[in-house]
Parts: C-alpha cells; sequence; structure tokens
C-alpha cells in the first residue's frame, strides 16, 4: 500500500510536531532558526498546512534543450499577497553543511486567484496575516 513519507516514518517512532511562524518572518530563515534553536534539528519533513503569505515566489523547471541539466531552475514567478494551498519540503544540508531547505507547493494569488506550482524561493516568501504553521517529521 502506498503511503506518505510522513505516515511511514512516523510508524517507525520519530517525532512529530507543529511548528508555527510568525507574520513578517521568510520561511526559511524561521524555519532554520526556530528548529535550530530549540531542539537542534538538522534534518526533518515538512509539511505546510494552508495560510496566507505577503509575497511568495515560485520557479519551474523547464526541459533542458540541450540535455546537459536534470532540473535548472527558470525565472521566480513573483506573488504579491497569496495562499499558499500545500507545500512539503526537506530540511538538510547543503555541500558544505549549511541549513538547506528543498520546497514544492502551490500558491494561489490573492487578487487574480492564480494558481501556480513548483519549486518555493523560501527565502523570497514572506508569511502573512494569522502565521503560518508547520508540520515537522523529525
Amino acid at each position: 500500500m502506498l503511503q506518505s513519507r510522513a505516515l511511514t516514518a512516523a510508524a517507525y517512532g520519530e517525532k512529530e510536531f507543529l511548528l508555527h511562524i510568525p507574520e513578517g518572518q521568510t520561511i526559511s530563515q524561521a524555519i532554520q532558526e526556530q528548529l535550530q534553536q530549540a531542539q537542534h534539528i538538522r534534518f526533518a519533513l515538512l509539511s505546510f498546512q494552508p495560510g496566507y503569505l505577503e509575497s511568495g515566489v515560485c520557479h519551474t523547471a523547464p526541459p533542458d534543450s540541450a540535455g546537459k541539466f536534470i532540473v535548472k531552475y527558470g525565472a521566480g514567478h513573483e506573488f504579491g499577497q497569496c495562499l499558499l494551498l500545500a507545500g512539503d519540503a526537506v530540511l538538510g544540508e547543503d555541500q558544505y553543511g549549511l541549513p538547506l531547505v528543498h520546497c514544492h507547493g502551490c500558491l494561489i494569488e490573492q487578487s487574480s486567484q492564480t494558481t501556480f506550482g513548483g519549486h518555493l524561493d523560501l527565502s523570497r516568501c514572506v508569511v502573512g496575516k494569522q502565521g503560518l504553521s508547520v508540520q515537522v517529521l523529525v
């Protein structure tokens, strides 16, 4: 039977909790700071509950016609106020041992109701009113 990675990992006794990101913070910085400071967590699965963003940036990866790259993200689609409808991410480390969050999700632009999905640039996604809740699985 297929099931989500979160359910599979939780079945093996991993810990799970809810993280809240206040309004005005970038998602990436808030996640890294809160998990490192409070829990000393360096690796985790993250699932975002729907919430509003003051601004968001989403990228897609069109096929590379030269065949040199597996993924090469295009320019970001910048949104003003939007709804983060869904998103899943992995917290890990880059090649230098620094924190890295990789996220795919879906944004709905508030004024035009345009929906866009792809790679979210969490360093440029600013949390909006009511904050944002993130399910964390370690």
